[in-house]
C-alpha cells in the first residue's frame, strides 16, 4: 500500500506543471499517537491491563520454578536413598520422578501457549483500541493540510520519501487541534 501510493505521489509531481511549487504536508502520526490525551489514556489502559495480566504469568512462572525446586530436592532425596532401596521401591520412586518431571514440562508448554495467546489479545485489543485514534487523527490531519495548503500529507514514519523541496511539518498544528476537538 505504501510503495503504490508513493508511486501515485511520484507520478503526480512528475506530471504537475514544473512552474509551480508543490508543497507536501509532513506529520509524525505516530508522535501524535503517543502526544494528544485520548492516546495517552489508552495506552495507560493498556498497560494497567498488561499489568493485570503478566502478574497471572509471573505467577504461573514462580509455580513452575517452585514445583522444579521441589523436583530437584526430590531428586537429590533419591540418589543419595537409592543404594539402600529395594528394586521395587527404586523403580516406583524413578518412575514418580519422571512423572513430575512430565507434569513440570505440561505445565512449561501451557504456560507458553498462555503467554503467546496473552501476547496475541493485547495485540489485537491495543489495535481495536488505536482505530478510532487514528481515524480522528487522520480527520484532524486533512483539515490541517487544507489549511496548510498543501498537495499531500504523508505519515514522516511509514512514507519512503527521502526528498523534497519544499514540505511543512503540521505534527504540532495536529497534536494541538485534536487535543482541542477531542477533549
Amino acid at each position: 500500500m505504501r510503495v503504490r501510493t508513493a508511486g501515485a505521489v511520484l507520478a503526480l509531481l512528475a506530471w504537475a506543471p514544473s512552474a509551480r511549487t508543490i508543497v507536501l504536508g509532513e506529520v509524525d502520526v505516530r508522535r501524535v499517537a503517543f502526544t494528544v490525551k485520548q492516546g495517552q489514556k489508552i495506552r495507560e489502559e493498556l498497560k494497567a491491563e498488561y499489568e493485570k495480566r503478566n502478574t497471572v504469568v509471573k505467577a504461573d512462572e514462580a509455580a513452575i520454578v517452585k514445583l522444579q525446586e521441589e523436583l530437584a530436592k526430590a531428586d537429590e532425596e533419591f540418589r543419595k536413598q537409592s543404594a539402600v532401596m529395594n528394586e521395587q521401591k527404586r523403580a516406583e520412586t524413578r518412575r514418580g520422578l519422571q512423572e513430575r518431571f512430565a507434569a513440570i514440562q505440561r505445565k512449561r508448554m501451557e504456560l507458553a501457549r498462555k503467554s503467546e495467546r496473552f501476547e496475541g489479545e493485547m495485540q489485537t485489543m491495543e489495535g481495536e483500541r488505536n482505530a478510532p485514534l487514528l481515524e480522528r487523527i487522520r480527520k484532524v490531519v486533512e483539515s490541517v493540510s487544507k489549511e496548510a495548503n498543501v498537495e499531500f500529507t504523508y505519515s514522516a514514519a511509514a512514507a519512503p520519501i527521502i526528498y523534497a523541496k519544499e514540505t511543512r511539518d503540521l505534527t504540532d498544528e495536529v497534536i494541538k487541534r485534536y487535543d482541542a476537538r477531542h477533549k
